[in-house]
C-alpha cells in the first residue's frame, strides 16, 4: 500500500494534485489544518493499494465475494433509511436522540437496528452497548504471554500506544525489554531508543526469524515494534500464536474502510487486542462500536494526546461510552 502526504495552502488544490498522482482510487486517510506564523496549510495524507498487492492478497473468488457484500451492504442501509426501525419499532422517545446521535457518529445502520429491536424489548441502552462493547483491560489479561507485537496503519500512534502500555505494566516491576526489527524506520527506532534510556529500560534489534529466542530468557516480557508493511506476515503470527501477543492499533480518525481493510490482511484470528488511539482527535467515534459488534477482538487501552503520561486509560465500557456520548474522559 502506497502512502503520501501532501500540503499546501488549498484544499482543492491539494485534492487536485492526489488524483493527479496518485489516481481517482486514493483514499484519504486524514486531514488537518495547521497554523504557522498567523497562516494557514493544510495536510492531507492519502493512500493507495498497489496492483501488486491487490494481485498477491485476493483471489477472483475474494473479489466476487467482497463485491456482493458491497452491493448487499449499500442495499441493507438504504433499506433501513427508508424504513426508519427506530420509528417503525415505537424505540422509547427518551432513546430516539441517542439513536439519531450513534447515527451521525457512523454506527452502522444494522447495529441500529438491533439496538432498536432490543430496546423495544424493555432494554436499557447504556446496559446494551456495555454488552456489546468486547474490552479487556491492559495488562491484567494479557500476562500470560512473553512477546507483545504491536502493529498498526502509518500514523496510528503505534509505538506510542507501545511506551504507553509498557508504563502501565512497568508499574508491576517486571523485567521488560523493548525490541526492534532491524528494517524497522529509522524515526521509530531513534524514538524508541530515548525513551528506553527515560524509561531505564533494556533495548535492542530483533530479528522476527529469531523469535522465540534463548536470548530473552531472562526477560518477563519483550515490546516489539513491528514495521508498517507486516501485512503478509500471517505465517509467522500463526508460528508464535502461542508466545505472543498481537496488539493491532487503530485510529477513529482514519476512515473505516481502511481500518477494516488493514485487520482484515492482518487476520482477525491473529489478533489479542485492538488498541484505539487518537481519539481526541476524531469527529467521529462509530468504528469503535461497530468494530466491536463485528469482529471478536477486544480492546485492551484507549489512548488520546500527545504526551505518554496521563493520556490513556485501560479499557472499561463505561469509560468508552462516556466519552462516546458527552467527549469526557
Amino acid at each position: 500500500m502506497q502512502v503520501k502526504t501532501f500540503q499546501g495552502k488549498n484544499l482543492s488544490q491539494i485534492m487536485a494534485q492526489i488524483k493527479k498522482e496518485m489516481g481517482p482510487e486514493a483514499v484519504i486517510l486524514s486531514s488537518e489544518c495547521i497554523g504557522q506564523n498567523g497562516s494557514s496549510r493544510y495536510e492531507v495524507v492519502a493512500a493507495l493499494e498497489t496492483p501488486a498487492a491487490r494481485t498477491a492478497s485476493k483471489t477472483p473468488d475474494l473479489d466476487l465475494l467482497q463485491q456482493f457484500y458491497s452491493e448487499w451492504e449499500s442495499f441493507r442501509d438504504s433499506l433501513l433509511t427508508v424504513l426508519k426501525p427506530e420509528e417503525q419499532l415505537k424505540v422509547p422517545s427518551k432513546y430516539l436522540q441517542a439513536l439519531n446521535y450513534l447515527e451521525k457518529q457512523g454506527v452502522k445502520k444494522n447495529i441500529l437496528l438491533q439496538l432498536s429491536l432490543q430496546l423495544n424489548q424493555g432494554h436499557s441502552l447504556l446496559t446494551l452497548l456495555k454488552n456489546h462493547l468486547k474490552v479487556k483491560p491492559w495488562p491484567e489479561h494479557f500476562l500470560d504471554k512473553k512477546y507483545h507485537l504491536f502493529l498498526g496503519p502509518p500514523g496510528s500512534g503505534q509505538t506510542s500506544s507501545l511506551l504507553k502500555s509498557v508504563l502501565a505494566l512497568k508499574r508491576k516491576n517486571k523485567k521488560i525489554l523493548l525490541a526492534y526489527p532491524p528494517n524497522s524506520s529509522l524515526e521509530g527506532k531513534l524514538l524508541l531508543e530515548h525513551y528506553a534510556q527515560l524509561i531505564d529500560l533494556d533495548f535492542q534489534p530483533c530479528s522476527l526469524e529469531e523469535l522465540p529466542s534463548s536470548k530473552h530468557e531472562s526477560y518477563d516480557f519483550i515490546f516489539l515494534d513491528l514495521p508498517h508493511n507486516s501485512l503478509d506476515l500471517k505465517n509467522f503470527f500463526e508460528k508464535i500464536k502461542t508466545l505472543a501477543h498481537l496488539h493491532l492499533v487503530l485510529s477513529p480518525v482514519y476512515q473505516e474502510n481502511y481500518l477494516r481493510s488493514f485487520l482484515n490482511q492482518v487476520g482477525s484470528k491473529h489478533i489479542s487486542s485492538i488498541i484505539w488511539t487518537r481519539v481526541d482527535e476524531a469527529c467521529n467515534l462509530g468504528s469503535m462500536l461497530n468494530f466491536s459488534f463485528d469482529y471478536p477482538i477486544p480492546i485492551s487501552l484507549v489512548s488520546y494526546g500527545a504526551h505518554l503520561k496521563n493520556s490513556f486509560f485501560k479499557a472499561d465500557a463505561g469509560k468508552i461510552l462516556r466519552y462516546l456520548f458527552k467527549r469526557e474522559f
